[in-house]
């Protein structure tokens, strides 16, 4: 071959490699545009509630970007919502293999198996979590709710504790779950807990209308004068947040004195009545 031929050989080499390398570099960008825009799809059907169509948007962003474990933990979270735990599991495993210590998708797979009362699992997801991240609050507060379901009263009690301390001047829940706690295991309010609750959330309905129902059932179970209906007017506009009645239910179930227990259930009636979403 002639040194002119062999320049052009090298030529039109270099130029087929640019044009290939050009190309990849153009498919890649392509492929990543197109995962990101139906992970964003996805995420604008689910915050829509058209659960059908996000999965199905998430799912064609799986096809141009196989590995994004953050797209698997949305996935799984809304065949969550739907109630195909099976789905959701599928979708969070896989989420994992790509990244094995994602603290969100250990979270989500605790709920999945606190619903279904898999009390074992559920502590072993969190204790995970809890590892992966010692400041993600909201896992102390979950486990605090396996425990209490499991009757380990001490143990639901320290850990909403320590929920509750981690941001005691923005979140009331841990609060109000102390005192559910106190209250079904037939404990008084913590005294020094109830005055840092009033001062920080003296003004917040949201807050204090899960208190005010808990200490009018807590004045029923002394015998003492209560007003469930005051209480239903005074906070007519103001959902529960989807409060659940698990617990109390179990422990009017437990109470001795008939006529306690039945103004117990009264009350409880015109609780369940009211506004909870």
């Amino acid at each position: 071959m002639s040194k002119e031929n062999i320049g052009g050989f090298w030529k039109w080499f270099w130029i087929a490699f640019a044009g290939t390398v050009f190309a990849t570099i153009w498919y890649f960008i392509i492929t990543a545009g197109l995962a990101s825009y139906y992970e964003k799809e996805g995420n604008s059907f689910y915050y829509k509630e058209n659960y059908e169509k996000a999965i199905e948007a998430y799912d064609t962003s799986l096809k141009f970007d196989a590995e994004n474990a953050i797209v698997y933990n949305s996935l799984g979270f809304t065949y969550y919502v739907m109630e195909n735990h099976e789905k959701a599991m599928e979708a969070y495993n896989k989420a994992l293999d790509i990244n094995p210590d994602d603290e969100n998708v250990y979270f989500n797979m605790g709920t999945i198996f606190l619903k279904e009362k898999k009390y074992d699992k559920a502590l072993e997801s969190y204790e995970k979590v809890a590892t992966l991240a010692p400041n993600y609050a909201d896992v102390y507060n979950t486990m605090g709710i396996v425990y209490s379901e499991m009757g380990n009263y001490a143990k639901a009690r320290e850990l909403f504790l320590k929920y509750m301390k981690s941001n005691p001047d923005e979140d009331y829940i841990g609060y109000n779950n102390i005192f559910e706690l106190d209250l079904t295991n037939y404990h008084a309010f913590d005294k020094e807990l109830e005055a840092t609750f009033l001062k920080n959330f003296s003004e917040d309905e949201e807050a204090l209308i899960a208190y005010d129902m808990l200490k009018n059932l807590e004045l029923i179970s002394e015998g003492k004068q209560e007003n469930i209906m005051a209480w239903d007017e005074k906070y007519r506009d103001v959902s529960l947040g989807g409060w659940g009645f698990e617990e109390i239910d179990k422990w009017i179930v437990e109470i001795k004195d008939e006529m306690i227990k039945q103004k117990l259930i009264e009350a409880e009636r015109v609780i369940k009545a009211h506004k909870n979403d």
